[in-house]
């Protein structure tokens, strides 16, 4: 369904990701991704694993950079939509930061 463009299935804004769960409740399930959705992830996302690096390491951890192994698989569907794990897609973002901020088998290949 969700393959042959088929809109407004749970939301009425634009689908531009379909983030794809890991199946542990069955088979894999994809849930719709608008823009502002990918935006506040990657707010709060960032927001919260800084905050916790600076609860945990206090500032040691501040002007270096630390290592972070993620996945970044996302393959098209067949209308042309991105599916993948939403970490994945917030890494294949931030590619032009990676080198700057981590240090990570991803971030030596990111032209």
């Amino acid at each position: 369904m969700l393959n042959h463009n088929q809109n407004n299935i749970i939301t009425s804004y634009n689908v531009v990701y379909f983030s794809e769960t890991s199946g542990t409740l069955g088979g894999t399930k994809l849930l719709p991704l608008t823009d502002k959705t990918l935006e506040i992830f990657k707010i709060y996302n960032l927001a919260i694993s800084n905050g916790v690096l600076i609860k945990k390491l206090g500032d040691s951890w501040i002007g270096g950079r630390s290592m972070r192994l993620t996945e970044a698989k996302i393959r098209t569907l067949e209308n042309g939509i991105q599916c993948g794990p939403v970490t994945s897609r917030m890494v294949s973002d931030a590619k032009l930061h990676i080198k700057q901020l981590f240090t990570s088998p991803y971030g030596s290949n990111v032209s």
